[in-house]
């Protein structure tokens, strides 16, 4: 996540595109070799996404995927469906603290 939004990593290159890339959005991200940012073209053409404290849902593209937890103001969990129908994705956390997928 940058600025509010999220990207995915393009195949085995540096290239980090907006999750929203399918719905033509065209900002990405280039990182150096040390996991800095390199270069960056913010310019999307939505709004960042909107997250939701209380209620969270898998985030990756399946659309069978159940998973999801229920939390109260607390931060508490009130309910959970940890079961997904798809293998875990890869993060990693580049020098700068933002997460990226790997």
């Amino acid at each position: 996540m940058l600025n509010g939004y999220t990207y995915s990593k393009h195949s085995r290159s540096s290239n980090y595109y907006c999750s929203k890339k399918a719905h033509g959005c065209r900002a990405k991200v280039k990182l150096d070799h040390f996991g800095m940012i390199a270069s960056e073209s913010p310019c999307h053409n939505h709004d960042p996404p909107k997250v939701s404290t209380r209620h969270w849902v898998c985030s990756t593209k399946f659309r069978d995927c159940k998973a999801r937890l229920k939390m109260d103001e607390d931060g508490n969990i009130i309910s959970l469906f940890n079961e997904h129908c798809h293998p875990r994705r890869k993060f990693a956390r580049t020098v700068t603290g933002d997460l990226v997928r790997v």
